[in-house]
């Protein structure tokens, strides 16, 4: 079976289509072994070092405030 996926009306076919359709059978040939070859090419995102809550205390550190800017 032969997966294709076709381009949009402009021609373009996306990067991950790309990689999609240049797979060989064996890569296609189960949601498995097609799910490792995705994963070879796009790894998994690291999680954050730091919580939501400490993500937005950092942004509001870096906050300028009116006093800073002498306004």
């Amino acid at each position: 079976m032969v997966h294709t996926v076709p381009a949009v009306a402009t021609g373009y076919i996306d990067y991950a289509d790309k990689w999609f359709n240049d797979l060989g059978t064996m890569e296609t040939a189960s949601m498995a072994v097609l799910h490792i070859a995705f994963f070879k090419r796009w790894l998994p995102m690291k999680k954050p070092k730091w919580s939501k809550a400490q993500q937005k205390e950092q942004i509001r550190g870096q906050t300028l405030r009116e006093e800073d800017i002498g306004a």
